[in-house]
Parts: structure tokens; C-alpha cells; sequence
């Protein structure tokens, strides 16, 4: 289904993973694997400590360096509109990039997979699509559902 949301890490008050998904953002979809993710990975400190690293050795890349990796990938120049198939090579080549990514950047960051992620924080101030979010705040420890109802967001 296509229930739009958004995964965010915070690390020393800033967000460092911002991941946009286009699919199953709700509670039982990617919301369940966050914090599965979190029992998991985070439940030690020396789970969150090096949770912690890999995130901290994490960066966006600006909107130039997204058009270069785009274009390495699809051999196109605009990154506003993209075939299913083009998609799916996106999601071969560099995950974090698609939108069907959602909560697997969790484990992707954390094994050192990838380190340069699309900043789609902005996505959050989206009330007509963004409906669920899920925050990681390593700078206490918490984990936060937020979903939009009418009159705004509510934790």
C-alpha cells in the first residue's frame, strides 16, 4: 500500500538519516521493522555506540552529487521523474536512493554499507502525504512514532 513516511536518525541534535519511503510507512510495515531494528541493534551500549559511529560517518549529498550519482546509474540528467525500471536499478545499485528503501537504511548505515544518503527531511512538513514518522533520537535514547491527524502531528 502506499502509505508515505519517513525514518530519521538524530545524532547531537541534527537529523543525519532522513529516508523518504513511498511504501507500507505505517506502524505494522516499516514502523514495526524500525523498532525491531532498534530492540536489536540499539538494545546495548555497544550496539548504540557503534550505531552511533556509523551514523556519525554518514552525509548528504547535495543536490548536485544526487544528479551525478542519477546520472551514473540511469545515464539521465533529471532526477524529478523516473521509470518503474529505472527504479529498480536505482534500488540495485544505491538503495538508499529508492523510495522503496524506508526503514532497511537502518541496518544499511549500520553495517557500513552506505554513508551517503538524500537529505528528504523537508518531507516531514508534507501534511497531505507524509502520514507516519518514525524518529531514532540517539541523543536520548528514544524512539518516536508521529503520524498526521488533522490539526498537525501528534507524538
Amino acid at each position: 500500500m502506499s502509505t508515505n513516511g519517513l525514518i530519521t536518525v538524530v545524532l547531537r541534535g541534527a537529523h543525519r538519516v532522513a529516508q523518504y519511503g513511498h511504501w507500507d510507512h505505517y506502524p505494522a510495515g516499516h514502523g514495526a521493522k524500525a523498532l525491531r531494528f532498534c530492540c536489536s541493534r540499539l538494545s546495548t551500549k555497544k550496539g548504540r555506540t557503534a550505531f552511533t559511529a556509523a551514523v556519525d560517518a554518514t552525509r548528504f549529498l547535495s543536490r548536485e552529487e544526487l544528479r551525478q550519482r542519477y546520472q551514473s546509474i540511469l545515464g539521465v540528467d533529471s532526477i524529478d521523474w523516473i521509470t518503474p525500471e529505472q527504479g529498480d536499478l536505482i534500488e540495485h545499485e544505491m538503495p538508499q536512493l529508492s523510495n522503496s528503501c524506508g526503514a532497511d537504511v537502518l541496518s544499511l548505515v549500520a553495517d557500513g554499507t552506505v554513508t551517503e544518503l538524500e537529505d528528504n527531511s523537508e518531507f516531514a512538513r508534507n501534511s497531505t502525504f507524509c502520514s507516519w514518522g518514525y524518529l531514532i533520537d540517539l541523543d536520548n535514547n528514544t524512539f518516536a512514532v508521529v503520524f498526521w491527524r488533522m490539526g498537525g502531528w501528534k507524538e
